[in-house]
């Protein structure tokens, strides 16, 4: 009987605090003056495409927060679509064969409002052929997204906490910059760039002379890439390079980061950290070379044609080595 009675006691409690907690939330949000007909965030949106008659040789685009869409289509004319809240509007203007793309905010919202409306709100670019000049986009904290292996001279690509997805084929350059927003590259470059403060950096069957890869505390990724040589540098996260091939040298840098390589081949490898522990499985032979302080090492007895060199200052080192081929990674 006394169990029951507490186990009802505290049902009570529950509720009560329940109700105290949506008559509070109720009063502070009529006391900044929320708007309560404005509830339902599909009433506040309206759908807008603007249709393009003019060559497009570059694109330029600036875009707040929601999420931004750069895709092919099979319409006659390119068109920008947009799906924003009563405040919001975008611009579209060309210019010397330039799409100028810009949304901006028309009126002041309260922090409330920002939470409900702003993250459906999406402009979608359609064009009608893949070839471009530049490609240019900026965002404070919008999603990115580059579909379609898009082609052009160069692209860049920035965002303050958005995240990235790309498909691109770019004949010289891609820039590619995010704060907290993780980046997802895939395609084709002469060389490829990206930095990341706390996002991750994940490089899919690219193909690539150089790519340049930072971050200070995300993961980095590489896998099924073929690459000519790359640089890969991280402070505290992790660093995976899977089943990658790089013709010429695979430079490796962290601090605290781990780093792990799984069937990866090139002329060289050349690994340093400081904490970090560094494993290998692989199923060839490498002339390897390693030096630690205070880490322990465990590496195959081999005599191959190319170096693998790491150094560590604490930091475990164990390359395995195993026949086949992981599909895994």
């Amino acid at each position: 009987m006394k169990a029951k009675k507490s186990t009802k006691i505290w049902l009570i409690a529950a509720l009560v605090l329940i109700l105290l907690g949506t008559v509070i939330g109720t009063v502070c949000l009529k006391t900044v003056g929320y708007d309560w007909t404005a509830f339902h965030p599909d009433d506040r949106f309206t759908q807008e495409t603007q249709q393009i008659h003019q060559s497009i040789q570059d694109l330029d685009v600036f875009i707040q927060s929601g999420s931004l869409y750069i895709k092919l289509t099979a319409d006659e004319n390119p068109s920008v679509t947009s799906k924003l809240n009563g405040s919001s509007k975008v611009s579209v203007d060309i210019e010397d064969q330039k799409l100028i793309v810009r949304s901006e905010s028309t009126e002041e919202m309260e922090w409330y409002e920002r939470i409900w409306y702003t993250q459906d709100e999406t402009i979608t670019i359609n064009l009608t052929r893949k070839e471009y000049r530049e490609i240019t986009v900026h965002s404070q904290s919008a999603d990115i997204f580059v579909q379609d292996q898009l082609q052009c001279l160069d692209a860049n690509i920035e965002t303050n906490s958005g995240d990235v997805l790309c498909d691109l084929k770019v004949q010289q350059t891609l820039n590619c910059k995010s704060d907290s927003g993780d980046a997802e590259i895939t395609g084709t470059f002469n060389n490829l760039s990206v930095v990341s403060a706390s996002g991750t950096i994940d490089c899919n069957a690219c193909e690539a002379a150089a790519i340049s890869l930072l971050t200070a505390s995300g993961e980095c990724t590489v896998r099924r890439c073929t690459l000519d040589q790359a640089v890969l540098i991280s402070n505290s996260g992790n660093v995976f390079l899977m089943n990658t091939s790089l013709a010429d040298t695979l430079r490796v840098s962290t601090h605290s980061g781990d780093v792990m390589l799984t069937y990866c081949t090139a002329n060289a490898i050349k690994i340093g950290t400081t904490s970090g522990n560094v494993l290998g499985v692989t199923n060839l032979d490498w002339k390897y070379a390693v030096h630690t302080d205070s880490g322990s090492v465990l590496v195959p007895t081999s005599a191959g044609e190319h170096a693998c060199i790491v150094r560590t200052t604490s930091g475990d080192v164990e390359f395995l080595k195993q026949k086949g081929v992981s599909e895994n990674g």
